[in-house]
């Protein structure tokens, strides 16, 4: 498992010390909002136009160029106005701070509820795939420096890294690492040919909040080198019935030509999320509620769940 992170320091006493830094008020009041990979703390105003959200950036996670290429892509995206979290400085040279070995930036705080994608209108999905669609075409072609991210480069490295750590248990680990590389193996032919881009990269409702404008995508940490499908699929994995994803796919294809080979990659993508979740698990094994709610991560009957799932998806 992981070494602790620089995280462990984030108390209040220095976040008091943050706060004085920027010439807010220590006492201002402030909460902590959900988030296992970062710390997002919402920092509340006397007025509502006064509050911000500051995202702690975990260390080592993202590289300096990382973030300023996101930086970059969520002003071009504001400037298309497709529905976006937004740094409250423009000019990346202002915008992305150390304080203590972390990096961090500032936010517009974004008011608003995460739904279900099962909760979704027929209109809301043909909007949010409108609204994605344009995303993909304001991300291609992927220029700067992302990582690439695509599923068969995704797939090998988060193989490598549960196999370096032996997460998995030894009378399953050969099951498991035949069935990945025969589903790195189908994820490849089906996307052999197909450029890379900029993506969201974790284009789930969970980073969706509704409010009476409409959405608004948050968390572009996951943000890459991929291919368009990826967020495609993530999303229409979370939705109940054949009839929310063709309405979905309607409304994506009104701004953008779906991908090749679309319906085809929905299941080989949901198994690669079943490996990558994994390993984003053991990342985070130090994470206060983490051991609590992925328990599984170290049972056997946990792995016998996760390599069914991953042979489905090969086949």
């Amino acid at each position: 498992m992981e070494s602790p992170s620089l995280f462990s320091n984030v108390t209040d006493t220095w976040l008091g010390r943050l706060f004085t830094r920027h010439g807010w008020d220590p006492a201002r009041p402030f909460e902590f909002k959900r988030s296992d990979e970062n710390r997002v703390i919402w920092l509340r105003g006397e007025k509502d136009s006064q509050a911000v959200v500051i995202k702690l950036f975990r260390p080592q996670r993202r590289t300096l160029t990382e973030l300023r290429e996101q930086h970059a892509f969520l002003n071009r995206l504001h400037a298309a106005d497709v529905p976006v979290i937004r740094p409250i400085h423009p000019d990346v040279r202002h915008a992305i701070r150390s304080y203590d070995g972390i990096r961090y930036m500032e936010f517009h705080p974004v008011e608003g509820s995460e739904v279900s994608g099962k909760q979704y209108s027929s209109e809301d999905l043909r909007h949010t795939g409108r609204l994605l669609a344009e995303l993909h075409r304001i991300g291609r072609p992927a220029v700067g420096n992302v990582g690439v991210r695509s599923p068969v480069s995704l797939g090998e490295a988060t193989l490598e890294y549960l196999s370096a750590r032996q997460i998995i248990p030894e009378s399953l680990r050969g099951n498991v690492e035949r069935a990945a590389r025969s589903l790195f193996a189908k994820l490849r032919r089906l996307t052999a040919g197909t450029a890379t881009q900029r993506i969201h990269g974790d284009f789930g409702p969970w980073n969706i909040r509704w409010n009476q404008n409409g959405p608004v995508f948050l968390d572009f940490d996951d943000m890459s080198q991929g291919l368009a499908i990826q967020d495609i699929a993530l999303f229409c994995n979370d939705l109940e019935d054949d009839r929310s994803v063709q309405t979905f796919l309607e409304g994506y294809a009104e701004r953008e030509a779906l991908p090749r080979e679309t319906f085809n990659l929905f299941k080989p993508l949901r198994s690669l999320r079943t490996l990558h979740v994994a390993a984003w698990i053991v990342s985070l094994w130090n994470e206060p509620g983490i051991r609590l709610r992925h328990a599984d991560i170290m049972t056997e009957a946990g792995w016998e769940r996760r390599l069914a799932e991953i042979v489905e998806g090969s086949r």
